[in-house]
């Protein structure tokens, strides 16, 4: 994902991240880069998505710290 970001290639990181949420639900680190990727992209309803996901699964409650940040920006 760092590799397709440093190359601009946004696009074909969402995808990638998208089914590693899949295949590693608990993984708290992909729902955060896929949000990433989604600003960068600046599609917001996508990273919102994606850090709420992510949240339910986070104890440590960074995701919702994200979620609340994006939000209210």
């Amino acid at each position: 994902g760092e590799m397709l970001r440093k190359s601009q290639r946004i696009n074909e990181a969402i995808p990638i991240y998208q089914r590693l949420i899949a295949l590693e639900p608990d993984n708290t680190a992909h729902y955060n880069n896929l949000a990433s990727f989604a600003l960068a992209k600046q599609d917001i309803r996508l990273a919102l998505n994606a850090l709420e996901q992510g949240a339910n699964r986070d104890r440590t409650g960074y995701l919702s710290l994200q979620t609340a940040r994006i939000a209210f920006e």
